[in-house]
C-alpha cells in the first residue's frame, strides 16, 4: 500500500510530540504520535513492518479506533485504505485479512 509513498496524514505536524530529557542536551526532538507511526508501517507493506504493527496493537500502545479514522484520512485509494483497515482488524484480533 503505497498511501501515495507513506506520506504522514494530513495535520502531521501537530501530531509530533516534543521530546526532551537530560539525555537529549538541550535538543528537543519530534516524534511521530503512535497513531501516526502506525499507519506509516501499514503503508511500507513490508514484513518487519507488519511484524512491529501487530505488536503496537497487541501491546495496547495506539488506539485501534484512532488508528482506524486516521486510516481513512490519509491519502490514498479506497483499495489501500481496505487493506491497512483490514490489517489493523485483524493486529485487533478480530478478523483475518
Amino acid at each position: 500500500m503505497s498511501l501515495h509513498a507513506a506520506r504522514l496524514l494530513a495535520a502531521r505536524q501537530q501530531r509530533l510530540t516534543p521530546l526532551s530529557s537530560e539525555n537529549t542536551r538541550g535538543v528537543t526532538g519530534r516524534c511521530l504520535d503512535p497513531a501516526a507511526l502506525l499507519i506509516s508501517k501499514y503503508a511500507a507493506h513490508r514484513p518487519k513492518d507488519l511484524s512491529f504493527c501487530k505488536a503496537v496493537v497487541l501491546r495496547g500502545l495506539v488506539d485501534s479506533q484512532v488508528a482506524a479514522e486516521r486510516i481513512l484520512t490519509a491519502p490514498g485509494t479506497s483499495e489501500e485504505h481496505q487493506w491497512a483497515l483490514e490489517h489493523l482488524q485483524c493486529d485487533v484480533g478480530r478478523d483475518k485479512p
